[in-house]
């Protein structure tokens, strides 16, 4: 009598959506990278997110954005550009600080360097405010969701802000800097207004340390 599979051995959900992406990276990034890095990214990266996520569902979606960043950063060095640095921003659950913070520095200082924000426990963002006032400043919230911080992302970063660094003691060891600003989840309008504009100073003075010249 054959044994029934366990949920080890059941077949993966997103299989055929790993290949579709694959197949599709490939289609849209071959003549810029080697087909073997393309591969070694996403077979990272689907590594990464299936040992760590809760839930599923959503791993598709969080590779390819980040395949697609990886990728477009080494076509970048392929070309006559040197290596961009890769400033990470974290904040407890990647809900508000430090996605305003990401969504900023991408707007003042464009492809210069590759900005991303991640949180050790992060979840879908409770305070329509924040998306809406950013928006209403003209910041592109396109690039918004939740992704989880991992040793491999906090490692390969050239500078790492901690946002909130009570939240994130576990972290500070690796924190190239902190900024002590508080959660805007719970706030009203003009609380939020308050956390955007304080965190806008600190990414101005991130960048010009960094010497990373600033539109506007």
């Amino acid at each position: 009598m054959t044994a029934p599979d366990t949920a080890d051995d059941a077949p993966d959900p997103n299989a055929l959506k790993f290949r579709a992406l694959r197949e599709d990276l490939h289609r849209r990034y071959d003549h810029a990278l080697a087909a073997r890095d393309i591969d070694r990214i996403l077979d990272e990266l689907i590594s990464e997110h299936t040992e760590t996520a809760k839930i599923r569902t959503f791993i598709p979606i969080i590779v390819e954005r980040e395949a697609t960043e990886e990728i477009e950063n080494l076509a970048w060095l392929g070309g006559a550009h040197t290596r961009r640095r890769e400033i990470l921003f974290v904040c407890r659950h990647n809900t508000g600080r430090s996605q305003i913070a990401s969504v900023i520095a991408r707007h003042l200082a464009g492809e210069q360097a590759l900005f991303r924000s991640v949180g050790p426990e992060p979840r879908a963002m409770g305070n329509p405010e924040i998306i809406r006032q950013l928006q209403e400043r003209g910041y592109d919230t396109s690039l918004i969701y939740p992704k989880q911080l991992t040793s491999r992302t906090i490692y390969e970063s050239d500078v790492v802000v901690l946002i909130g660094p009570e939240e994130l003691r576990d972290y500070q060891g690796r924190a190239t800097e902190t900024w002590d600003v508080a959660d805007p989840e719970g706030m009203d309008a003009a609380g939020v207004a308050g956390v955007i504009e304080e965190i806008e100073g600190h990414v101005r003075a991130l960048l010009d340390r960094q010497k990373l010249p600033v539109a506007g």
